[in-house]
């Protein structure tokens, strides 16, 4: 419980109390003669349906209580591979619950560091100063400036073959050293997400990315070059959307400059459709220009800026993760 003058922070609050901050995050603060039905009527189905699928705690909360009335929450929500992601109310209930906003943010450092995790974000629209404020107040740091692209389902690009000597393979238990080996080597002078280089371990970083949405080993894929692992193109089907989502694309240093990005996009076409995606959805660090230039080649079009803030945490001695 973190103590102000003026408010208190709760963490893991009881059912009925983070009931309550669930729907302050949906329809903001308690107000006395404000109703929030409508909002909250229209909004909590669908939210406690994801947190049905993907088995979200809502008691991992930090909620700031002002007289008794809920005024901000922050939901954070633990990830396999060890990161965390925070949640906040949209930013027009946030105005003037900025120092709130940023304790609640810091309170929640404490609660992913004893659950295990290595580190917790925020992801919010780029350019929100707002919230950039809040964030760094709250001692996180800027990751990324993420651009989010989108390709159709109609494709130009040509069919294109490996140069000899280069193989492909799916993932299967046997080569998962393969795949540890060929991300590892593709962080080496890497300009996506730098700061997060070394902050897992490359199982944690496997473990997150097949957690990233339904996971197919057949839309895993390694690039083996004296069979050692030298790229790799990890690739999740969204069956609700229809779309197929670009994971995570990265090249060992001595393999760059060798067209074998543009090898990994037909790939990407040939994926699609095999699983009748109506499009193909990705996010890059606008930071790495060549990869961002490599996607417009391809026909991927920029929807949408957003902004990674992060903190990366120390697990103390007796802290398990999970």
């Amino acid at each position: 419980m973190a103590q102000d003058a003026d408010f208190t922070c709760i963490a893991d609050p009881p059912l009925e109390l983070a009931q309550r901050g669930i729907d302050c995050l949906l329809a903001g603060p308690e107000r006395p003669g404000i109703s929030r039905r409508l909002e909250i009527r229209a909004r909590r189905p669908g939210f406690d349906a994801l947190c049905q699928q993907y088995n979200i705690s809502i008691r991992k909360q930090v909620l700031c209580l002002e007289n008794d009335s809920l005024t901000v929450v922050c939901l954070w929500v633990p990830n396999p591979g060890k990161t965390a992601t925070c949640y906040l109310p949209p930013t027009r209930y946030l105005q003037g619950q900025e120092r709130q906003t940023a304790t609640c943010l810091q309170t929640a450092l404490s609660g992913a560091t004893a659950a295990g995790m290595k580190m917790i974000q925020g992801v919010f629209d780029a350019g929100d100063k707002s919230l950039q404020g809040i964030y760094q107040a709250a001692g996180y740091d800027r990751l990324a400036i993420l651009q989010f692209m989108m390709h159709s389902a109609r494709w130009d690009m040509p069919v294109m073959h490996l140069p000899n000597g280069y193989h492909l393979e799916t993932y299967r238990p046997a080569n998962h050293e393969l795949f540890k080996q060929a991300i590892g080597a593709s962080y080496e002078q890497t300009l996506d997400c730098q700061k997060m280089a070394g902050l897992r371990s490359l199982d944690d970083v496997i473990l997150g990315h097949q957690h990233a949405g339904t996971f197919d080993p057949e839309l895993w894929f390694v690039l083996v070059y004296e069979s050692r692992g030298v790229g790799v193109l990890l690739l999740t089907a969204n069956h609700a959307l229809k779309s197929l989502d670009v994971t995570y694309l990265g090249l060992a240093l001595p393999h760059r400059g060798r067209h074998l990005g543009c090898f990994f996009m037909t790939r990407i076409k040939k994926a699609m459709r095999l699983i009748s995606a109506r499009a193909s959805l990705l996010a890059v660090d606008e930071a790495n220009i060549p990869a961002v230039a490599l996607y417009q080649h391809a026909g991927y079009r920029p929807k949408q800026r957003r902004e990674v803030y992060f903190a990366p945490l120390e697990i103390g001695p007796g802290n398990g993760g999970v």
